[in-house]
């Protein structure tokens, strides 16, 4: 395998299209309930697209 010789970086240059985040509530929720310690009177009704973020962390 080659190693291409680029730096990574966070930087997003093509950001992705935006998703549907209506189906979501639906999904969360069929996933949560078959969760044994999931409350089942807690349901997602609001779902937002997720903004990038990159924390600081110094060491030392």
């Amino acid at each position: 395998m080659a190693i291409a010789d680029r730096t990574l970086t966070v930087d997003v240059s093509d950001p992705p299209d935006p998703v549907d985040l209506t189906v979501l509530p639906l999904c969360f929720n069929e996933v949560l309930q078959d969760l044994p310690w999931w409350n089942r009177d807690w349901k997602v009704s609001h779902v937002e697209a997720g903004l990038p973020f990159v924390a600081k962390v110094g060491f030392g």
